[in-house]
């Protein structure tokens, strides 16, 4: 499986536009309530379709710097069972994937 964005809604969307403004409104977050958990869900759930059994391997590439350049991204991995996380150039992931396989 390949991610090439993390599951985030548009912000100008127009139902997630005024659940933020309502969530403003009140004094809330949109990102930490809003935004983050439902990407966070969708991101976890993509994990779900790959692994379904204790039987099953897969590999997911995700191609999104945030993952792991942002303090929101830790969510998201922590949404998942626990598996190896692994960085590098193209290269070097190619070389990853071809030893894995």
């Amino acid at each position: 499986m390949i991610i090439v964005r993390l599951p985030f809604t548009p912000p100008d969307e127009p139902i997630t536009a005024a659940k933020c403004a309502l969530i403003k409104e009140n004094g809330g977050s949109p990102f930490s309530e809003l935004s983050l958990p439902e990407a966070v869900l969708r991101f976890k759930q993509g994990f779900g379709r790959l692994i379904r059994t204790s039987n099953d391997k897969g590999l997911i590439l995700i191609f999104d710097r945030r993952l792991v350049t942002t303090s929101y991204g830790s969510a998201f991995l922590q949404s998942v069972p626990d598996i190896p996380v692994k960085k590098g150039s193209i290269t070097e992931i190619v070389d990853m994937i071809h030893d894995w396989l």
